[in-house]
C-alpha cells in the first residue's frame, strides 16, 4: 500500500506542473466556454510594438501546448518558438510510463525522472518538514487552533440566527418614516424610508450581545480569544482581548430607502478610541432590474483637513445574445473636498460576451500629485471554430499598453487557443542514453553544457534570418 501511495503522490506532483497551461485555458479571464477537452494549445505571435512614436513588427510566434490524461496517468507540455517560415526551437516535457521525460530539439540526450524515486524523496523530505513544523509549534497553540476549527464547524451546523434577535441584542432600532423621493443611480425613486440608529457601544459589549443572540457564537468567541492570547504569549506579549475591545466604541446612524427594484443605505459609523471620535460616512446602493444588476459602495470621509474616497461599482447587464460585466474599484486621498488629489488609483475590469465574440479588458490608472500611470490590456476574441475532428479554436487579438513618465508603449499580438484531446500512443520517445536527472554525474553535466549549444545556435540562426529580429539580437548582445 505504501508503494502504491508513493506512486500516486509522485504522479500528482508531476501532473500539477504540466497542468498549468491547460488549466489556465479552462479558467481563462475571457470566460470562454469550458469544453470537455484535456489539452490546450495557446499560440501568440505577429507582434506589433509601438514605443514613443517608433513602430516595430516582430514575426515571432510562441506556442505552448499542455494536456493531462488522468485515466492514462499521462500528461504533456510543449513549447515552440518560430518565425513565420520555420521553427527556431522546441522543448518537450511528458509524464508517461511511470516517469517524467524532457527533451530539447537538437540535443543528443534527453532527461528522465522516475516517479518512484521522486515519491521516495518527497516522502522523506515532506515527513521531515512536517515533523520540524510540529516541533516548532507549541502544543498549546495547536490545541487552540483545533478548538477554534471545531467551534466554527459547530456554529455553522447550528444554523443562522434570527435577524430580529440579533438587531435587538445589538441595540439597533429601525423606525419607518413613510415614503419619500430619492435618487439612486441618478434615477428618481419613490421609496420607503427607515431610520437606523445604534447607540455607542464598545466592541466588547457588541461581542457579548452576539454571544447571546447567535447560536454557537459563545464557544467560537471563547476559542477565538484563546487563540489570540496563545499567539501573543508565544511572541512574548500578554494581551487581554476583552480589555482591548473595551477601548473601542462603535455607533451607527442613518437611513435606508427601499423600493421593489432599488435600495439605498446612507449610514455614518462612529469610532471612538480614548475619547476621540472619528465619523465614517458611507453608502450602499443596489438596483435589480429585469436585465441589469448594479451595486455601488462609497466611503467619503474627511479628517484634519484631509479627505479619502473609496468607491466600488459592480454593473452586470444581460444582453439579447450574451452579457456585459463591468466593475471598478477606486481610492483617492487629498485635501478636503478632494479638490487637489495627492494620490489614488482606478482599477477596472470589463467583460462582454455575445454570439459575435468576447471582449475583456483590465485597466489601472494611478496618480501621485502630477505624475500619472496608466496600464492594462484589451482582448478581442472571435466565436469558436469547430474542426472536423472536434477541436475548438478561438482566435483573437491581445493588446497591452503602458503610459508613464517618458514611456508610451503599446504591444499588440494575434492569439489562438485550440482545445483538443491528448493523443494516443507514446507522447515522447527519447534518444538512447538519456539521463536520469536524480543520478546525473559531473561528466554528464559537462557533456550536456556542450550539447545544449547546438539547439541554442540553431535557434539564433533561424531568428537572425529576419532583419528586425537580427537587429534586436545584435543590439542586445552589444
Amino acid at each position: 500500500m505504501k508503494k502504491m501511495n508513493a506512486r500516486f503522490l509522485a504522479l500528482i506532483v508531476a501532473l500539477c506542473v504540466l497542468m498549468v497551461s491547460s488549466a489556465a485555458a479552462e479558467a481563462n479571464p475571457f470566460a470562454l466556454p469550458v469544453p470537455e477537452k484535456n489539452m490546450a494549445t495557446l499560440t501568440i505571435g505577429n507582434f506589433d510594438l509601438e514605443m514613443n512614436g517608433e513602430t516595430y513588427s516582430l514575426p515571432l510566434y510562441l506556442s505552448m501546448k499542455g494536456g493531462v490524461d488522468i485515466a492514462g496517468e499521462r500528461g504533456l507540455l510543449t513549447l515552440d518558438l518560430s518565425t513565420a517560415d520555420q521553427t527556431a526551437a522546441s522543448a518537450y516535457a511528458v509524464v508517461e510510463n511511470g516517469e517524467i521525460k524532457a527533451y530539447l530539439d537538437g540535443m543528443e540526450y534527453g532527461f528522465t525522472l522516475p516517479l518512484e524515486q521522486i515519491a521516495q524523496q518527497l516522502e522523506a523530505e515532506l515527513g521531515a518538514a512536517l515533523t520540524d513544523l510540529s516541533e516548532q509549534i507549541p502544543e498549546e497553540l495547536q490545541t487552540a487552533v483545533t478548538n477554534l476549527m471545531n467551534s466554527a464547524m459547530t456554529m455553522e451546523a447550528a444554523g443562522e440566527a434570527d435577524p430580529a434577535v440579533v438587531l435587538a441584542a445589538l441595540g439597533i432600532t429601525a423606525e419607518a418614516q413613510g415614503t419619500t423621493e430619492v435618487k439612486i443611480f441618478e434615477e428618481a425613486v419613490t421609496a420607503e424610508m427607515i431610520s437606523i440608529d445604534m447607540p455607542s457601544k464598545t466592541i466588547a459589549e457588541l461581542m457579548d450581545a452576539m454571544r447571546e443572540a447567535v447560536p454557537g457564537f459563545d464557544a467560537y468567541w471563547n476559542d477565538y480569544t484563546a487563540l489570540i492570547s496563545s499567539i501573543a504569549e508565544e511572541s512574548g506579549e500578554e494581551i487581554n482581548v476583552d480589555e482591548v475591545l473595551a477601548m473601542v466604541s462603535v455607533s451607527a446612524a442613518g437611513e435606508i430607502y427601499s423600493s421593489d427594484t432599488h435600495v439605498l443605505a446612507e449610514l455614518t459609523l462612529g469610532l471612538t478610541v480614548e475619547g476621540e471620535t472619528v465619523y465614517v460616512p458611507f453608502s450602499v446602493a443596489m438596483a435589480t432590474l429585469d436585465n441589469r444588476d448594479k451595486v455601488e459602495f462609497t466611503l467619503n470621509m474627511e479628517m484634519d483637513g484631509e479627505a479619502m474616497l473609496i468607491n466600488l461599482l459592480v454593473d452586470e447587464t444581460a444582453l439579447e445574445s450574451g452579457s456585459d460585466f463591468f466593475t471598478q474599484f477606486s481610492m483617492y486621498i487629498g485635501d478636503e473636498g478632494l479638490e487637489e488629489i495627492e494620490g489614488g488609483f482606478d482599477l477596472s475590469v470589463s467583460n462582454t460576451r455575445t454570439t459575435e465574440g468576447v471582449y475583456c479588458s483590465i485597466n489601472l490608472y494611478a496618480v501621485d500629485y502630477d505624475d500619472a500611470f496608466n496600464a492594462g490590456f484589451e482582448y478581442y476574441g472571435q466565436p469558436a471554430e469547430i474542426a472536423a475532428n472536434g477541436d475548438e479554436s478561438y482566435t483573437g487579438t491581445l493588446g497591452l499598453y503602458l503610459s508613464a513618465d517618458d514611456i508610451d508603449l503599446t504591444l499588440t499580438m494575434d492569439t489562438d487557443l485550440t482545445l483538443s484531446v491528448v493523443p494516443e500512443g507514446d507522447l515522447l520517445i527519447l534518444p538512447e542514453g538519456s539521463i536520469n536527472v536524480l543520478e546525473i554525474t559531473e561528466e554528464q553535466i559537462e557533456a550536456l553544457e556542450n550539447d545544449v549549444k547546438v539547439p541554442v545556435m540553431k535557434a539564433a540562426g533561424v531568428l537572425m534570418q529576419d532583419e528586425t529580429l537580427a537587429s534586436m539580437l545584435l543590439g542586445a548582445m552589444n
